[in-house]
């Protein structure tokens, strides 16, 4: 399972999959942190992580969609359901590589705080 996910990683890193993705996000994010801290002139994280989790319901589909697909279209998915790995720590495996996409990016969002932090 760990090779699942060092594979899916690498795969996000190194395409321009995972780099659309988190700057996708960061873009969205970075106009919602704009609006609220300007122009309402308020400083509560509230409605900018809340407003984040609902960017991230619609970005998650690029970063997972092509995870099984991409498999296929390689010709790799024959050799993976071959292995001695079962199937549930496939999807698993993919399934936390995906997870730690989101942690990354979630951990980059959080210079919203320190830039508040050190200004407010």
């Amino acid at each position: 399972m760990i090779a699942i996910i060092k594979k899916e990683l690498k795969s996000y890193l190194h395409s321009p999959i995972g780099y659309v993705y988190i700057s996708a996000f960061l873009f969205m994010l970075s106009f919602i942190f704009y609006t609220t801290v300007y122009d309402k002139k308020t400083l509560n994280f509230e409605y900018l992580y809340f407003n984040g989790a609902t960017i991230l319901t619609f970005i998650i589909p690029i970063l997972t969609m092509r995870m099984f697909a991409e498999e296929r279209k390689q010709g790799t998915d024959q050799l993976l359901f071959t292995s001695p790995v079962s199937m549930k720590s496939i999807v698993f495996g993919k399934f936390l590589a995906a997870t730690l996409m989101i942690i990354i990016t979630e951990i980059i969002s959080l210079m919203y705080f320190v830039i508040l932090s050190y200004f407010g």
